[in-house]
């Protein structure tokens, strides 16, 4: 009883603490916001430890809602919400009373918006385990997205990509649902605010493919020039799934120039995902038939 009289009178007697509160400023109709603004901002409160341990432990603050609309231009494109604005406000979210904010006021600029629509690229960093490869690079379900804002944040933006994948032991694909990079969240609106992404992991595999054709380039053909041998085996890793549908009409194996030796390496294209690890021969000779 004793206990819990001390821990009664302690949680009911008025304390100051400083608690982080997030923020959001709204830009009035038909501008967007073109300069940073602040995630948050810290509040030093006063009010019984009852309430402050509910803020630090169970009930993070909301958001508080700043309208620009609200308060009086200091000039056209610019907007400063005073100290006095942001200790009312706060106050009134929070339902405490607020001694000081820091920072003590905030500045932001506003501007017309413009439409844009740019390419968007899957930031990743996907580890498969061991015997399992990622057969193509992450896919989203959409190649562009359309951004908004001002043209002198838009304008130099040449693509979009997605929050970071990070995925470990990956060993079978799948789709997941992965929201838009927010880096410049108070400047530009992003459309859609997430992609659907697929991800190809296949088992590994080998496969060896014989008789495929070497390619001369026409300046060789018109030199009168012939490859020997004509074929060679190439190895190929890869998926297991694509190896399978793989044959030599698939790969090309190309000789762009000759040389003083008459012996060159053929370079061998593979279908995207596939690696050659292995050709067979390495070389081969290039030979000017004698003309008739």
């Amino acid at each position: 009883m004793a206990c819990g009289l001390w821990t009664y009178v302690t949680l009911t007697r008025t304390y100051e603490d400083d608690v982080d509160v997030p923020i959001a400023v709204t830009p009035p109709a038909g501008q967007n916001i073109i300069s940073a603004v602040p995630a948050t901002v810290t509040v030093r409160i006063r009010t019984t430890g009852l309430r402050i341990a509910n803020f630090r432990i169970f009930n993070q603050p909301d958001t508080c809602n700043l309208a620009l609309e609200e308060q009086s231009p200091t000039d056209p494109s610019a907007f400063r919400i005073g100290n006095g604005t942001l200790l009312s406000t706060i106050a009134a979210a929070l339902g405490v009373r607020v001694v000081r904010v820091s920072p003590v006021d905030i500045t932001v600029r506003t501007g017309t918006p413009v439409i844009k629509s740019v390419p968007l690229r899957v930031a990743h960093s996907i580890s498969c385990r061991p015997g399992f490869i990622m057969t193509s690079a992450p896919t989203p379900d959409r190649a562009s997205v359309t951004l908004k804002g001002v043209n002198a944040v838009i304008a130099p933006i040449s693509h979009w990509t997605t929050k970071r994948i990070m995925l470990d032991d990956v060993h079978e694909s799948s789709t997941i649902e992965v929201p838009m990079s927010d880096s410049l969240a108070s400047m530009v609106d992003v459309m859609p605010k997430s992609v659907r992404v697929h991800i190809s992991v296949q088992q590994l595999a080998e496969i060896d493919i014989h008789d495929v054709p070497i390619t001369l380039s026409q300046r060789l053909i018109d030199e009168g020039y012939v490859a020997r041998p004509s074929r060679i085996r190439v190895t190929l890793r890869g998926g297991v799934d694509d190896l399978a549908t793989v044959t030599s009409a698939n790969l090309r194996a190309e000789i762009a120039d000759a040389n003083s030796y008459g012996i060159v390496l053929p370079t061998v294209v593979a279908p995207a995902g596939m690696r050659v690890i292995a050709v067979l021969p390495r070389t081969v000779q290039l030979v000017r038939r004698q003309p008739l």
